[in-house]
């Protein structure tokens, strides 16, 4: 059996996990507008990198790198999931937003920390009222949620989210791809990784070829950048203007759509 989990996208596999939404919440008390507040300064000279790839969107390695490419990839995932609640409102049925997939260092109120803002109670527990608020739905209309979010049956859907692999007889590259879930991905692509995945898998290739022949990894590195600068560059032109984590948090600032979803839990 083909574990359907691995076949598909990170942020799409998370999803499975859930299904349903959540936005009402209580908003913090607040003495001005954040989507009005001017964006935090810009550095005036470019940054002293830690690493030969941090310049590069997507191929961040340091700590301050690796945290602007997954603020830009959490904010184009807000905006597949605003698609995906907007899809979903048309067919009548509710979903929440809920971009941030991870806790901790970069997590939502990280984020929220970093803009100046306190992000609104339960605002990145989308996938957990998703769940809950299907579950509450009669089976029919649960059926009909599934087929809308996903293009799949209810009893499809609870055969993968049981046993974690795709139903018999069903192609694993088709399989919840479908619906207002694949058509708002089918529009946000391509993404910061999908933009950096080929790319990275050539580094991968170029590494195990150099690595066997005795070279360091400083010297794939070079070797890497010097054969392929020119597409690295052009992965940062879809993002102008955007080198460095302030400035990834300047992208979600001019987004009034999502600092209305930060601070008050509703799109």
């Amino acid at each position: 059996m083909v574990n359907w989990v691995e076949m598909l996208p990170a942020k799409r596999a998370l999803c499975l996990a859930v299904a349903g939404l959540t936005l009402g919440s209580a908003c913090p008390e607040r003495i001005e507008n954040p989507a009005t507040r001017p964006p935090p300064p810009r550095p005036t000279s470019s940054p002293e990198w830690e690493y030969p790839l941090d310049p590069y969107l997507g191929f961040g390695r340091s700590d301050s790198a690796a945290l602007r490419d997954d603020t830009i990839a959490n904010w184009e995932a807000f905006q597949e999931d605003v698609a995906i609640a907007g899809c979903m409102a048309r067919k009548g049925f509710r979903y929440w937003p809920d971009p941030w997939g991870f806790e901790g260092f970069g997590d939502l109120d990280h984020v929220a920390a970093d803009l100046g803002v306190e992000a609104a109670p339960g605002a990145d527990d989308g996938d957990s009222r998703n769940t809950r608020y299907a579950r509450r739905l009669p089976r029919d209309e649960r059926d009909g949620y599934y087929r809308a979010l996903y293009g799949e049956s209810l009893a499809d859907f609870e055969a993968a989210g049981g046993h974690g692999e795709v139903p018999p007889g069903r192609d694993p590259e088709t399989f919840l791809q479908g619906g207002c879930s694949g058509r708002a991905e089918d529009a946000a692509s391509p993404t910061i990784w999908d933009r950096s995945r080929k790319l990275d898998r050539e580094f991968d290739r170029l590494r195990n070829r150099m690595r066997k022949e005795g070279a360091t990894e400083e010297e794939v590195i070079e070797a890497f950048i010097a054969q392929s600068r020119i597409r690295l560059e052009a992965l940062g032109a879809a993002y102008p203007g955007v080198e460095t984590y302030e400035d990834a948090l300047d992208l979600l600032q001019a987004d009034a759509r999502f600092m209305r979803w930060l601070t008050t839990g509703r799109v």
